[in-house]
């Protein structure tokens, strides 16, 4: 099962590559070898050893040749995989931002590459060794707008929060007075707070979500 793992794992991140390289062939020929061993001992070779065998030496050669294809340090932006909100932290990259972000879960790590330490996020990948569980759960709950969904904003005040356009919070936030959209696309939306004097400078030509770019862009 964990070689299983390893050989899968590239196909969701290609960063795990690196890993399951080695590991192919460290794990995959310790089994090949204690195969080998109890097919001499009993004088009957499996059959699908070598399908096996085969199939999974050309899963590493293509997920191989996917990765050194690619232009060195690129790792391609795929929004049917994920998308990143590249036209507005460009946006707001530009516009010289600064202060406390609301920013979605999966979004936090890009926004920091971009825009630290002059922005600081509300959450990102690193969840539990950083943030408080209650903080996680009202930053989901502020993107999904259930139950007390702006609980958040009791925590710290945000100088900007950065959502999907098509999120239920998103749909909350525009409802609520005391914040005005800056900036949106057909991706991201940007609000601040009534009376912010943060203005964005809306000329980027980047793609909404860097369809094509290299991560993390």
């Amino acid at each position: 099962m964990p070689l299983i793992a390893l050989v899968a794992a590239p196909l969701l991140a290609t960063r795990h590559l690196q890993l399951m390289v080695p590991a192919v062939v460290v794990l995959g020929g310790t089994h090949l070898a204690v195969l080998g061993t109890k097919q001499n001992s009993i004088r009957r070779p499996a059959p699908w050893a070598p399908v096996l065998s085969g199939a999974a030496l050309v899963l590493v050669g293509l997920l191989s040749w996917s990765y050194i294809s690619q232009p060195e340090g690129c790792i391609r932006i795929d929004p049917g995989q994920f998308e990143f909100p590249v036209r507005a932290v460009d946006t707001l990259k530009r516009s010289g931002v600064e202060g406390r972000a609301v920013v979605p879960f999966n979004w936090g790590e890009y926004v920091i590459w971009h825009l630290g330490p002059r922005v600081q996020v509300s959450i990102d990948g690193r969840r539990e060794t950083v943030y408080a569980p209650e903080v996680l759960a009202a930053n989901l709950d502020l993107e999904a707008g259930r139950g007390e969904w702006n609980r958040l904003f009791e925590f710290e005040a945000p100088d900007l929060v950065l959502l999907p356009a098509s999120s239920a919070g998103a749909s909350r936030m525009r409802a609520e007075a005391d914040w005005v959209v800056v900036y949106e696309d057909s991706l991201a939306v940007v609000f601040v707070p009534e009376g912010s004097d943060l203005a964005l400078v809306a000329d980027s030509d980047l793609p909404v979500d860097g369809a094509g770019m290299c991560f993390p862009g």
